[in-house]
């Protein structure tokens, strides 16, 4: 049975992101795991967000997460994009090597975060 979509960036996505999350820290965090992210979504669509511009983030504290609405500034990684942008790549799944696909230089990533997004792109409306 398929589970239910949701959609992008609202309040539900967000709950949803933070389940998963708080598994996956869980389950295969580190204690030494420390990172933290920000995604800002501008001209986000009146029924997802009233205002026009949508943030959620989360820090990563060994096998602990805080995940919140709204923007916060002392992050590793910050995304900021336009919501139709945003959506067509929240949508995709990807394969299991892509984190290691990524340039040398790029900021390390816990390799979770990749199962994360795969398990939120399946729910994505």
């Amino acid at each position: 049975m398929e589970q239910e979509k949701v959609e992008f960036a609202s309040h539900a996505w967000v709950e949803l992101a933070e389940s998963i999350l708080t598994d996956l820290v869980s389950t295969q965090g580190k204690q030494e795991d420390e990172f933290a992210v920000c995604e800002v979504f501008h001209n986000v669509p009146e029924h997802v967000h009233s205002e026009g511009t949508v943030a959620w983030h989360f820090h990563i504290n060994g096998r602990s997460v805080v995940v919140g609405v709204g923007e916060v500034e002392d992050v590793d990684m910050r995304i900021v994009a336009e919501y139709t942008e945003a959506l067509v790549a929240a949508r995709l799944v990807y394969p299991p090597d892509a984190l290691a696909a990524r340039e040398p230089d790029a900021i390390q990533l816990p390799e979770y975060l990749l199962e994360l997004h795969n398990r939120l792109a399946v729910r994505t409306a």
